[in-house]
């Protein structure tokens, strides 16, 4: 499937663990019923929807790695995810809005379900598309044993011109600022990696160097 992501979604600031960024995955899926039988092309526009604040019921094999079990992994990560704010400035308004990103979850064991609810602010910056949009593979994205694997990839798919990204912006991008210091750390243990993991998944990848200015 298919995903039409915010830009301004794909690089928020904030550093998520694999399955929270998998739950995130299935939020921006559900968004995607807004824009059934639009054309969303060379457009910089905020999509208008009518999603007030919505159930979302997750399968969770979506989101466990493959032949895990520990379903107490899921709760951690819904957990940190209600704990987590997500903030915005509307410009066109003059007014700042802030939500949790996910509330009111709940997991009935056997049921093979995660529910919890996602509010409208949240949906407002899923499809607000005046920075532009990504697109990328659902399933793809699934797939991927890093958050910052799933991150780049959301950025970097399709893309046929180069992106310039600051090393402090990437580092704040991906909430690591206070835990890489050095620029060859940072590449050596969070780019280096994602790149070789969506390389070996076959995903349009990307290369990178390093500009002096």
């Amino acid at each position: 499937m298919e995903i039409v992501q915010s830009f301004i979604y794909s690089v928020s600031r904030v550093q998520l663990s694999l399955y929270e960024q998998r739950i995130l995955l299935k939020v921006i899926e559900h968004a995607q019923t807004v824009l059934k039988g639009k054309l969303v092309k060379n457009c910089l526009f905020r999509m208008e929807h009518d999603l007030d604040n919505v159930k979302i019921e997750v399968p969770v094999r979506y989101i466990l790695s493959e032949g895990s079990k520990h379903y107490e992994d899921i709760k951690e990560a819904a957990i940190k995810l209600m704990g987590r704010r997500f903030e915005f400035w509307d410009s066109k308004t003059n007014a700042w809005y802030s939500s949790p990103l996910i509330y009111n979850v709940a997991y009935v064991q056997g049921s093979g379900l995660l529910s919890f609810y996602v509010s409208k602010m949240l949906y407002d910056v899923a499809l607000d598309f005046t920075k532009g949009f990504c697109r990328y593979d659902l399933e793809t994205a699934l797939s991927l044993p890093s958050p910052y694997a799933v991150r780049l990839y959301a950025i970097v798919s399709g893309q046929s011109q180069p992106i310039v990204y600051k090393i402090d912006a990437l580092k704040k991008m991906f909430g690591v600022e206070n835990k890489y210091k050095q620029t060859r750390d940072f590449l050596l243990k969070v780019i280096d990696p994602a790149k070789r993991l969506l390389d070996r998944a076959g995903c349009n990848s990307f290369t990178s160097k390093m500009e002096i200015k």
